[in-house]
């Protein structure tokens, strides 16, 4: 995995100057790309987080929560997902 699947660059301009440094991704940032689909085995991480879960599948197995349902159905959801971190001072 290479710097920029791992950290995020953080751009600060100050005195006519712009300020570069790198952060640790966040959970939720860490979270987005799984759920992009960015994971080695994306049906083994919707099943293990939510779908062992009757709060989010019925015994069915139908998903109750219409955004786990569209992820896990539908790629391009998962492409289209977007998670923007803006920092400010």
């Amino acid at each position: 995995m290479d710097s920029s699947q791992t950290t995020l660059e953080s751009v600060a301009y100050e005195d006519g100057k712009l300020h570069y440094s790198y952060v640790t991704p966040s959970y939720l940032s860490k979270l987005i790309e799984k759920l992009k689909g960015n994971t080695e085995d994306y049906e083994a991480f919707m099943e293990k987080e939510y779908g062992q879960f009757p709060w989010f599948k019925d015994a069915d197995g139908e998903w109750r929560n219409e955004w786990l349902r569209l992820l896990d159905e539908n790629e391009e959801t998962r492409e289209n997902l977007q998670h923007a971190v803006v920092l400010t001072s």
